[in-house]
């Protein structure tokens, strides 16, 4: 950084993106429902379970991040399936990049081959219930097509 900028990165400040990001956190804070958010998570999380998933950290997570370790398919290609049927999500840790392995994961007490088999979920404070049960429900359904090895 320069020594204008207290040590600090130099540059200009980017005044409109500053003022865009404090807007984003006045919405945040207006519709926020950590509650909500939580209740579903929670029934997201039983859908999981009873197919036989895994929640990863049900008890030390941010409440809108949700880990589910799927056994015996690899996250890859269930993420590459669910995105064909709408549903978008992360595989991993998302702080661990894409190398093979996942620290973060390991860190977590899990194996290389069961971080594969980790699938991240991201809710916010306006994900729709009915749509993120229906996301559930069909990731479930994917899982099961790709152990059958019917994927048609």
């Amino acid at each position: 950084g320069g020594g204008q900028e207290n040590g600090l990165r130099s540059g200009t400040q980017n005044t409109p993106y500053i003022a865009a990001f404090a807007s984003a956190v006045e919405r945040f804070a207006e519709i926020d429902d950590r509650k909500k958010t939580a209740e579903l998570r929670n029934t997201l999380s039983r859908i999981f379970v009873s197919e036989g998933c895994k929640i990863i950290a049900p008890d030390n997570n941010s409440g809108y991040i949700l880990c589910v370790y799927v056994p015996d398919v690899r996250a890859e290609i269930l993420q590459n399936l669910a995105c064909d049927k709408g549903v978008i999500v992360g595989k991993g840790a998302a702080c661990s990049g894409s190398k093979r392995g996942n620290r973060v994961l390991s860190e977590m007490g899990l194996n290389t081959a069961e971080s594969e088999r980790c699938l991240r979920i991201s809710l916010s404070a306006d994900t729709d219930a009915e749509q993120a049960v229906q996301a559930a429900e069909l990731i479930t359904e994917c899982a099961k097509a790709i152990r059958s090895g019917h994927l048609g």
